[in-house]
């Protein structure tokens, strides 16, 4: 079974709150196809989605903020790591809605990257765990739901979502195990620079001017088939890149 929903069935199945810019550009990359030894190199660059930096992340949160509003929520809560641009995004959304955001982040207070920092200049409320792990956020997140009076609301959503991946399937064009390729790309682990991923980041930067966060888009560049046509979707991250910019020059 292959599932296929369309732009225009989810705006149907949920209410909407347009914020990105789309559809973004499919430009090609031959510098970039070339330096790494690719066939024909497409970038969907979604981080030119021109919403509070937000890449893809965006696209979802025009569905959660219009359903948070047409429920009568008043804040808005979700959790990451401290660089986490979904929580920068919420942030701005919330602002945008007139909505309040919470934010429950892993590990200690310390001094705010770049997301972070935005996301507090946007009115969010920080949470910390208190333990680095990322578990810990989700482990937080339903004890700040409850206190919030919000736990239904989460419950919903994740509900609704279900409901909409059953939406505008076909039957007998299921995919078979030779149509994906799992490549762990995670390097030394999550949050944390690959050598390739960082290799890769620089050809794009010097080939194609495109910058790419060191913690998912570089890595996943890296290990970018060697046979094509290939789309690589670039889903942001352009305030990582910028952290690790700085780091690089200080």
């Amino acid at each position: 079974m292959t599932l296929t929903i369309s732009v225009e069935t989810l705006a149907r199945a949920r209410p909407r709150t347009p914020l990105a810019v789309l559809p973004t550009p499919l430009v090609a990359a031959p510098r970039l196809a070339e330096a790494l030894g690719t066939g024909p190199l497409l970038i969907k660059r979604d981080d030119l989605t021109g919403f509070a930096f937000g890449g893809n992340k965006v696209r979802l949160l025009e569905f959660l903020v219009a359903a948070a509003t047409a429920d009568g929520a008043d804040t808005l809560l979700t959790g990451g790591a401290a660089g986490s641009n979904f929580c920068a995004a919420a942030a701005a959304v919330a602002r945008r809605a007139g909505l309040g955001c919470q934010l429950v982040i892993a590990g200690l207070a310390g001094p705010p990257g770049p997301a972070l920092a935005l996301a507090r200049a946007w009115g969010a409320t920080v949470r910390w765990t208190g333990v680095p792990e990322r578990d810990s956020v989700d482990a937080a997140l339903p004890a700040v739901a409850r206190e919030l009076a919000a736990a239904r609301q989460v419950l919903t959503l994740a509900r609704d979502c279900l409901r909409l991946l059953g939406a505008g399937t076909e039957a007998g064009t299921e995919p078979g195990p030779a149509d994906v390729t799992v490549v762990d790309a995670r390097g030394p682990g999550h949050g944390l620079p690959s050598p390739d991923g960082l290799a890769a980041a620089g050809q794009a930067m010097r080939t194609e001017g495109l910058m790419l966060d060191p913690v998912y888009t570089a890595k996943a560049l890296a290990h970018t088939p060697k046979a094509g046509p290939v789309v690589f979707w670039h889903t942001g991250g352009v305030l990582d890149a910028v952290a690790a910019a700085q780091e690089a020059a200080s």
